[in-house]
């Protein structure tokens, strides 16, 4: 048996081949077995702002739940926000995006979409096996719970209702929790609050046998508990009583359902950990016994706990705008010797037969990479956890060799095409797409084509890279300086329209939609007036990400409004505007009412699903616009994601590249001979175009 801990690693670890969680699950079915006859799981990473561990949890689900039997995924969010995300999974009823606003920075996120997404997919084909979702956190409850328990009381004891309601009479948060929050904290004495909510809770367990009923009613104890402290340097947030609260409710899930749970965390929560101290610079190293070892106690060999790793990479925490680079683990960290010798991403069973050597590191009390709300790279090995070993603490590390990479090692490919419609005089959509910027326009009236173009060329001046504050501003989308930069430019193109028709009364009709997309690092800016669709392709999924008064939501195919806007030269514009991150493996479409039938179809979803190039995209779309003929002019620009660094030459197609040849704006009937010769083919400007990174 091979003896140093990397010898031991190279030979037992089980290699994962990907983070992709739509992909097989085959790489993933060892864990199976590593976890035993452990009825209930806590998994997490040191960090919650890595793509890759988050979309890795979200995969590592799916072989739990479809072959391991777990039939419950529970999150540390508030619990009155877990009953709504458990109504959507279960019957599909919420928007899911909407609900996860009213979650923690780091719950709201694209991947916890996904996961919800999932669930809600798995159970459309599985009514007699759901697999629900709990939220175990008391940190805000909401007005729901306490309607919940008197509405429970007023059926089955009416003659108590008037006794319980005086109980809950100013607990209830009503609709602002913060502010209930703060009123309860600033009251000279908190304890009267408290003695009522556990009274209530009395009150509702001699009345009823119903446990969901009695637990809601611990849970705004729990919440009231939390919240009746007064600041200490050593835990200044309470979380003592998080940790007690977490386990408690989690298990009361497991018990009184008894369903097998996945607890969707962090490794500061899920280790099995009582002497477990957490360094979260600048703040004092503070120890306290976590969630999973009062789990591990209550629940004995029925709790294990999966540890996610990673050894350098790129993060963004929750309470800062900012992107991190990571270095790699110093030697001091356990990821260090998990990430030596280039042994790649895997699966590796911390319990499994191991020589002495071994036997001895994984025994040892350990330094694990812990990434809370600040970060200093400079520092990296002081935001740590310590206070028992990997032994101890885990029964699986699941390590990825990166987080979400930012601003270096990722790009753009893009591949361009416009058509004329065969009843248009002249292609009206102007296209340009550069390796910072990508605008697709389509003019209206008489003269469109050129109002087209010129405000596709106004704003093709912001193709340049974002100055260096830009690149590190992912703040309020209304404030964002890349959001600025494509809403003025907007702006700029509307007055050289109105600049255009002041001097040429030929254009007083013309109008333009217009939506474009600017690049700085990982972060793109989406602005839009009128009809220019955008499209995103994220995880094998699709997604319209611009409104036809419809939200980021999968769509079975266009919803078309009553009254589009325009670029029009006089009313000043009021783009929609977006902040949006990219990552490595998306795709991004921008098109004109021409591909509206064609994009959302079975054909074209095949097309911008499966093939493999931007201009393969292209070519694809094309050729299925020419199967099914629109009327209308018809431009695309399709943006690949790449891990590798941008090298697109600027590309443009539809009036702009007729403008830029310097061809002449055609007479009726030369256009119309033009348009005869060109329908059913691309402009040639969009041949031969893709430009890899």
């Amino acid at each position: 048996m091979p003896g140093t801990p990397i010898e031991w690693i190279a030979k037992a670890a089980h290699p994962l081949a990907t983070a992709d969680p739509s992909a097989p699950l085959d790489d993933l079915r060892p864990l199976l077995g590593m976890l035993g006859q452990a009825s209930a799981v806590g998994y997490g990473a040191g960090t919650r702002g890595a793509h890759e561990l988050v979309t890795l949890q979200t995969r590592i689900a799916r072989p739990l739940v479809q072959e391991g039997g777990f039939r419950a995924v529970a999150f540390d969010q508030d619990w009155t926000l877990g009953v709504r995300l458990d109504g959507f999974v279960g019957t599909g009823k919420g928007d899911p995006r909407a609900l996860l606003k009213d979650a923690e920075p780091f719950a709201n996120t694209e991947e916890v979409l996904g996961l919800l997404e999932w669930m809600r997919d798995f159970n459309q084909g599985r009514p007699d096996q759901p697999v629900r979702l709990v939220c175990v956190s008391p940190h805000a409850v909401g007005q729901s719970a306490y309607n919940q328990v008197i509405d429970h009381v007023r059926r089955t004891a009416p003659e108590r209702t008037q006794e319980l309601e005086g109980l809950y009479a100013e607990l209830g948060p009503g609709s602002d929790i913060a502010a209930h929050l703060a009123r309860f904290r600033s009251l000279p004495d908190r304890t009267a609050w408290v003695g009522r909510a556990r009274a209530a809770h009395d009150l509702v367990a001699s009345l009823t046998d119903d446990a969901w009923t009695i637990q809601t009613a611990r849970v705004i104890v729990q919440f009231y508990e939390l919240h009746d402290h007064d600041a200490l340097s050593e835990d200044p947030l309470n979380m003592a009583y998080f940790e007690r609260s977490f386990a408690e409710n989690l298990a009361w899930w497991h018990q009184h359902t008894g369903h097998k749970v996945l607890w969707w965390t962090s490794s500061s929560h899920a280790s099995d950990g009582p002497g477990r101290a957490m360094s979260f610079p600048p703040a004092p190293p503070s120890a306290l016994p976590n969630a999973g070892s009062f789990l591990r106690k209550s629940l004995g060999p029925g709790y294990a706990s999966i540890g996610l790793t990673f050894h350098q990479g790129g993060l963004a925490t929750y309470s800062e705008p900012k992107t991190f680079q990571v270095p790699g683990a110093a030697p001091e960290l356990f990821e260090s010797t998990l990430g030596a010798d280039d042994l790649g991403d895997y699966l590796l069973d911390l319990h499994a037969e191991q020589p002495p050597e071994v036997a001895e590191w994984l025994g040892h009390t350990a330094r694990f990479r812990a990434i809370g709300p600040a970060y200093d790279p400079d520092n990296d090995a002081a935001h740590h956890m310590t206070g028992g070993s990997p032994a101890e603490w885990f029964q699986v590390s699941a390590r990825r060799s990166v987080g979400l990479v930012v601003s270096k090692g990722m790009g753009i490919s893009v591949a361009v095409g416009s058509q004329g419609g065969p009843a248009s005089l002249v292609n009206q959509d102007a296209v340009y797409a550069g390796p910072w910027l990508q605008v697709i326009a389509t003019g209206h009236g008489r003269g469109g084509d050129i109002a087209a173009a010129e405000v596709v060329e106004t704003m093709a001046r912001l193709d340049v890279q974002p100055p260096e504050e830009i690149l590190d501003e992912t703040g309020p989308s209304w404030k964002s300086p890349l959001l600025e930069s494509v809403e003025s430019a907007m702006v700029q193109a509307n007055e050289r329209l109105g600049r255009l028709k002041r001097h040429d009364r030929r254009y007083t009709n013309a109008r333009v939609w217009v939506t474009a997309i600017r690049w700085s690092g990982p972060e793109l800016a989406l602005g839009y007036v009128g009809r220019c669709r955008g499209y995103l392709i994220r995880d094998g999924e699709f997604y319209q990400i611009t409104h036809d008064y419809t939200l980021n939501q999968p769509l079975p195919g266009p919803t078309i409004p009553d009254e589009p806007i325009f670029l029009d030269g006089m009313a000043a514009p009021d783009p929609n505007l977006s902040l949006r991150r990219g990552r490595p493996g998306e795709r991004y479409i921008l098109s004109t009412r021409g591909f509206a039938h064609v994009i959302p179809s079975s054909t074209g979803l095949r097309i911008i699903k499966e093939e493999t190039s931007p201009a393969d995209v292209v070519h694809g779309l094309i050729q299925a616009l020419q199967a099914e003929p629109t009327p209308d002019d018809a431009s695309c620009i399709v943006i690949d994601v790449t891990p590798s660094e941008t090298n697109v030459k600027p590309l443009a197609a539809g009036a702009l590249a007729r403008q830029a040849q310097g061809e002449p704006e055609p007479s009726p009937a030369a256009a119309s001979s033009k348009s005869n010769e060109t329908q059913h083919q691309p402009d040639a400007i969009a041949r031969d175009i893709e430009a890899r990174g």
